[in-house]
């Protein structure tokens, strides 16, 4: 069975703890997105009202998870789906790429 990451296992720890948890959390600054490797063109796909309504549900359909979502709205230069208009164009890197750009976080 092929593990499933998710976008919190390619980011380092931060320095916040969580003081019910006691757990620290991790830092989605870590991640160094200029290193992104393509294998191939990533699917591109014309952002509607919808789609940007629920981006999560269009990352889900590509990907088979929605974990994804934030990775790609930074790759695309979207900082959050609030700042995509309907006609944006959205590019999805292959899961594989960002795996093996991103360096994941042993558990």
């Amino acid at each position: 069975m092929t593990r499933t990451y998710s976008r919190y296992d390619f980011m380092q720890e931060g320095t916040q703890v969580d003081p019910v948890i006691n757990s620290v959390y991790p830092d989605p600054l870590s991640l160094n997105y200029f290193d992104l490797k393509l294998s191939g063109v990533p699917k591109k796909d014309t952002m509607s009202s919808t789609k940007i309504a629920f981006f999560w549900k269009e990352t889900e359909n590509i990907y088979g998870q929605p974990v994804y979502d934030d990775i790609v709205l930074t790759l695309n230069g979207a900082s959050h789906k609030n700042l995509l208009q309907p006609g944006d164009v959205i590019y999805f890197p292959a899961t594989a790429d960002m795996e093996t750009s991103f360096k994941i976080r042993k558990a």
